[in-house]
């Protein structure tokens, strides 16, 4: 048993490695942009269609159940997208999401 869960944690690691070895994803003005939410309730449509308006970034809801490569997938979106928002506008939409995206700390704690 000690054994299998070795290989499995191995195998794991692995994955997890060659996954954070591709590319950075870059956002640009030309590039759709989509925060990935998990979560067992998805955040309303207004919060999103209202933050998407101003920010022109919207959401898209995966769920409750993540995977460890989906795990880096979220986490590398989410921070490439958070970093050109602070580019873009500053902390100020940190304050304004009413919507939690996977791996990223907020400002607003109340949300």
């Amino acid at each position: 048993m000690k054994k299998h869960v070795c290989i499995m944690l191995f195998l794991l690691a692995t994955v997890l490695s060659h996954a954070q070895e591709r590319e950075a994803i870059v956002v640009n003005d030309s590039l759709p942009k989509q925060f990935i939410v998990y979560g067992l309730v998805p955040p309303s449509r207004d919060d999103v269609k209202e933050f998407e308006d101003k920010f022109g970034v919207s959401s898209i809801s995966m769920g409750c159940v993540i995977d460890p490569l989906s795990l880096v997938k979220a986490t590398k979106n989410n921070c490439a997208i958070a970093a050109y928002l602070d580019q873009k506008y500053g902390s100020v939409w940190r304050e304004e999401i009413k919507y939690h995206p996977y791996g990223l700390v907020l400002i607003n704690k109340n949300k």
